[in-house]
């Protein structure tokens, strides 16, 4: 199926033509065929502790509420990564994963991705890329107590200055290779501060469809004090 769609044919040419990447990328389309979605994705990128689940959280509530007037209902974390199993692009596709979502995907919304890595211009034959991005202190800030003040190993061992230090390039690198790729580029800061200005139009630069009225309840629904 891959070989009948040049630019996924492109992009599985970038990340490998082995039978497990394929199948995955086969998989993917066979999913959207069957659901009447697009064939091109979104792809949510950026470095970690940058806003990526708060946006995904919008992203999921926009569903809901665009295809069931009556939904009213934070969900879970749980149901969020159910919803949108799809996260560590595109390195998952080299490993043949592309997962369902255990609910059907509804309405004309694309497949969402996630992805920490940073981009390359194959992504774009895939789909178009959302960079999200944080000032990088308070982002690495918020790595460390992650993944080492509030993880039970030797790792809490790692100084705070030390982790920044270390990190630093990787957030740099990111920010430049990924500013420059991205359909879309949201300062988690300004997205936080105009929520509905700043996600419409990153919405709008990914093609999506959806109305005002839809975006406001998606965006009250997923506010820090009812996930």
């Amino acid at each position: 199926m891959v070989k009948n769609h040049k630019h996924f044919a492109e992009f599985a040419k970038s990340i490998g033509q082995d039978t497990q990447v394929l199948s995955a990328i086969s998989e993917y389309l066979d999913f959207t065929n069957r659901n009447k979605i697009p064939k091109k994705a979104l792809i949510l990128c950026g470095f970690p502790k940058s806003g990526n689940t708060w946006l995904r959280f919008i992203y999921q509530h926009l569903i809901h509420v665009s295809t069931n007037p009556k939904f009213n209902t934070t969900l879970t974390y749980t149901q969020l990564n159910n919803l949108q199993p799809n996260s560590d692009f595109p390195y998952a596709f080299r490993r043949g994963d592309f997962r369902e979502p255990l609910e059907k995907q509804q309405g004309q919304f694309p497949v969402l991705f996630h992805s920490h890595a940073i981009a390359d211009n194959s992504w774009k034959s895939f789909g178009n890329i959302a960079f999200v991005y944080r000032n990088p202190l308070d982002t690495l800030l918020s790595t460390w107590y992650a993944t080492v003040e509030f993880v039970a190993e030797t790792r809490g061992s790692i100084s705070v200055d030390t982790f920044v230090l270390d990190r630093l390039d990787d957030w740099c690198n990111m920010w430049k290779k990924n500013s420059e790729l991205a359909d879309s580029i949201i300062k988690y800061e300004d997205a936080r501060s105009n929520p509905n200005i700043v996600i419409s139009d990153a919405l709008k630069n990914w093609g999506v469809d959806f109305t005002t009225n839809n975006l406001d309840r998606a965006i009250s629904l997923s506010d820090f004090t009812s996930i």
